[in-house]
């Protein structure tokens, strides 16, 4: 019998799949599909739109495209009894005779803007900050749901339902604390390397070899005056520039810093001491005014609103006194602390317990 001498076929060997990567990020598990509402919208416009699509709160977004505030089914409907109208609610009225409000006129309770019940200071996180820092902001503010920043516009909503899926896969890594090491960088920003300024040891300093001196002559020493002006001038503007720069790094700063629990605890702390000392308010931070959304002009006038435009770490802040100290009896106050160049400078928020 002759044998088959074809060459079989080969089979390839199944390629094992490639692991998905984890992900690290809030961009990585954020809903891209951001629906929110302008600053005016009505309460009742907002209760047809988180019907529509499904969800139980919106971000409420300024005419830049900030975020000034969240809404939820729950500031709609009212969550304490001052929160809540004379009489029956707009809600129920709807519920009750639902023949007769779809007639009639919307209720005077739903024509309401969203300002009047959505949630402010909105606390929001960045693109790049890492899962595990979503996670713990969620949990320290009891929060359900953050956006999501990126060049001071919202790309994305966050929330326990994303973070949900997350643990499904993969464990969480405990939170990093880096508050420490990115304020003793920040410091070390501030006052530089001090090894630079010495000399290297056995160095010999290099004298700068002085220039033969000018006639003596009324024109020279005024043009020495008229050096002096330019000089002073421009090391104004230079610092100036590299005070602005500063603020800057400071806000930048600011917006991705996260005011942790054991650092709050500390702030009441010192406001005990000052009581014990006779004080009647506490200086809890301070920041530059461009970490406000309007760069400090409503807290400049006290105007009613100036919650809505903190970011950052001073709304996580303002957030805390309303759940924790205000139902106490503490106030909050917020100052503009200077005004260099004639423009708003520095913030301060401070606790208050005077009469």
């Amino acid at each position: 019998m002759q044998q088959d001498t074809r060459s079989a076929a080969t089979v390839p060997a199944a390629t094992p799949p490639v692991a998905a990567a984890p992900p690290r990020c809030a961009a990585d598990i954020m809903s891209r599909d951001v629906i929110s509402v302008a600053s005016g919208t009505t309460v009742g416009a907002v209760a047809r739109l988180l019907v529509a699509h499904r969800i139980s709160a919106v971000p409420v977004l300024d005419a830049a495209g900030a975020p000034i505030g969240m809404v939820s089914e729950g500031d709609l409907l009212g969550r304490r009894a001052d929160d809540r109208l004379a009489g029956r609610e707009w809600w129920l009225e709807l519920l009750a005779e639902p023949d007769h409000a779809a007639r009639a006129s919307p209720p005077t309770a739903a024509m309401r803007t969203v300002e009047e019940v959505m949630h402010a200071p909105v606390l929001t996180v960045a693109a790049d900050a890492p899962v595990a820092e979503v996670a713990e902001i969620l949990r320290e503010h009891a929060i359900k749901r953050l956006p999501v920043m990126k060049d001071g516009r919202v790309v994305g909503i966050v929330s326990r339902a994303d973070l949900m899926r997350v643990v499904a896969g993969m464990t969480l890594p405990p939170p990093v604390a880096t508050r420490t090491g990115g304020f003793a960088r920040f410091i070390m920003n501030l006052v530089g390397d001090p090894a630079h300024l010495m000399p290297a040891p056995g160095s010999t300093p290099t004298l700068p070899r002085a220039d033969p001196p000018a006639p003596v002559a009324a024109t020279n020493f005024r043009r020495l005056v008229e050096a002096f002006r330019h000089g002073r001038a421009d090391a104004t503007e230079h610092a100036h520039q590299a005070l602005e720069l500063e603020r800057q790094r400071q806000v930048t700063a600011l917006l991705r810093a996260h005011l942790d629990a054991e650092l709050w605890l500390v702030l009441l702390e010192h406001a005990r001491t000052a009581a014990e000392h006779g004080e009647k308010e506490f200086l809890l931070l301070r920041f530059p005014s461009g970490l406000c959304s309007d760069g400090g002009r409503k807290i400049g006038v006290a105007e009613a609103g100036w919650e809505t435009t903190l970011r950052g770490e001073a709304a996580e802040l303002y957030d805390r006194w309303e759940r924790a100290l205000r139902p106490g009896g503490f106030g909050l106050e917020a100052r503009i602390m200077d005004y260099p160049g004639g423009k708003p400078g520095d913030v301060g928020l401070f606790l208050v317990w005077g009469d």
